[in-house]
């Protein structure tokens, strides 16, 4: 979470240089080149205008489409941490300070258990069953010879 936060933080800063070149440049600035150093005076840009103003270059439309991506990852952040919560909570670990890849890490592992300890249990009720059908087998075979 940092690091979207981080790149929240520079995306920010990207749109407030990228309105800053804007307004020098609609003040009727001399050159292309803009300067940190320059400071345009002036009142505050409507949303609107700000969205105009970030269209008007490539910088500011990667900058908007950018800030919706980042947007859009921070959703899907917040979304996967409420499933990994509720994850926890259905395997009784509420309030756990678990990572993700320690969970799926026990899991896997009573997954495999799991399926070795049912495998040998079929092995086990096969052989049963096939020591079962031998005996009935002898029984039967040795009944059916006292007769003939």
């Amino acid at each position: 979470m940092a690091d979207l936060d981080e790149v929240e933080s520079q995306l920010e800063n990207r749109q407030k240089l990228t309105l800053l070149e804007y307004r020098y440049r609609d003040s009727g600035g001399i050159t292309d080149t803009f300067s940190p150093e320059i400071v345009v005076d002036g009142p505050p840009l409507s949303l609107e205008q700000e969205y105009e103003a970030l269209r008007s270059s490539k910088v500011g439309q990667f900058t908007l489409d950018a800030i919706k991506k980042v947007s859009l990852l921070r959703d899907k952040v917040e979304l996967t941490q409420s499933k990994f919560s509720n994850l926890l909570e259905y395997f009784g670990e509420p309030g756990k300070k678990i990572q993700a890849s320690e969970l799926f890490t026990i899991f896997v592992a009573f997954c495999q258990n799991f399926q070795k300890a049912n495998e040998e249990v079929i092995a086990s009720e096969r052989a049963k069953v096939s020591r079962t059908l031998k005996a009935t087998s002898v029984v039967n075979h040795a009944t059916f010879s006292l007769f003939f």
